[in-house]
C-alpha cells in the first residue's frame, strides 16, 4: 500500500475513535504498525527518491509489516523487501 494512504487511514481512525482508542486498542494493532512503517517509508522515500510500498501481514506469524521497493537498476524488475 502507498504510504500516504496508510497515514490517511490512521488519521481517519483517530478522528472517528479518538487518539486513546486508536493508540491502545488491539482492534487497531495492524493499522498502528502499518502507520509506523508508512512514516518510515515516507522518510526513506524523501531521502532516497525510491518509491516504497508497505505490505500488512495478517496471516503469517512473522513481522507485521514489510516494506517493498522495485529495483530496476539492472534493466529488469527485482523486488526488494
Amino acid at each position: 500500500m502507498n504510504q500516504a494512504f496508510l497515514i490517511h487511514r490512521m488519521q481517519r481512525i483517530v478522528e472517528k475513535h479518538g487518539r486513546q482508542e486508536a493508540g491502545s486498542s488491539g482492534r487497531f494493532k495492524h493499522e498502528r504498525e502499518a502507520w509506523t512503517s508508512a512514516v518510515w517509508a515516507l522518510g526513506q522515500t524523501e531521502l532516497t527518491g525510491q518509491q516504497l510500498w508497505v505490505e500488512i501481514e495478517t496471516i503469517e506469524q512473522t513481522q507485521d509489516t514489510k516494506v517493498h521497493h522495485l529495483d530496476k537498476s539492472k534493466g529488469y524488475h527485482h523486488l526488494q523487501t
